[in-house]
């Protein structure tokens, strides 16, 4: 069944990716790692790519975490610049990278699955989309993750997919502010006579 509602509210919510930064991490080294981490002028995107990918090469300069903040930045520039396959490339070294930590997985993942969604690789996008559930601890941020989900699963037009996410985010916060959309969506979804199709796998 297709979903008959306006799609553009959850476009608006899918466009905002998670914002990554690193705890504690600073670019302010020199002019270049100023530059990746402040810089927010649309037409010097590209300088900033280049600022960043500078900052990240220089280990003389740089800390350990001051590189992948750039490395997350960059990640972050390259998807709005719409060169996904770039920001994946990125967000991919970040995850597999032996300093990578628990904490900060579910926002890279997250990161990484709407990256992969704008690119058309659905598969893998949905299979981002729910290590970032899994491999969040508190329930209140996954809640977040299956709300995240479910309107990645709206967009593609799973509508059982998306209500039994929805549903999912609210029983794990269930007075939370952030749920609103979740409970507009359910009312709306079970209001089109749609049944929650539940995954298997969480």
């Amino acid at each position: 069944m297709k979903i008959l509602m306006s799609l553009s509210f959850a476009a608006a919510l899918l466009a905002v990716a998670p914002a990554a930064a690193a705890q504690g991490a600073a670019l302010d080294a020199d002019d270049d790692g100023r530059f990746c981490e402040t810089n927010r002028d649309e037409t010097k995107r590209e300088d900033q790519l280049a600022s960043c990918t500078r900052a990240i090469s220089d280990a003389q300069k740089f800390s350990r975490e001051a590189r992948d903040l750039a490395l997350q930045i960059r990640a972050r520039t390259y998807r709005d610049l719409r060169q996904f396959d770039e920001a994946i490339r990125d967000y991919s070294t970040l995850i597999e990278g032996p300093d990578a930590t628990v904490r900060a997985l579910p926002t890279l993942y997250a990161a990484r699955a709407h990256a992969r969604w704008e690119n058309g690789d659905l598969a893998a996008a949905e299979s981002d989309y729910t290590s970032a559930i899994i491999m969040s601890k508190r329930d209140i941020d996954r809640a977040a993750r299956y709300e995240r989900r479910a309107l990645f699963y709206v967009r593609i037009q799973q509508a059982g997919k998306a209500l039994s996410d929805f549903k999912e985010a609210l029983r794990l916060d269930p007075t939370g502010s952030d749920r609103a959309n979740s409970r507009l969506y359910v009312e709306e979804l079970e209001k089109r006579g749609v049944a929650p199709t539940p995954d298997a796998k969480n």
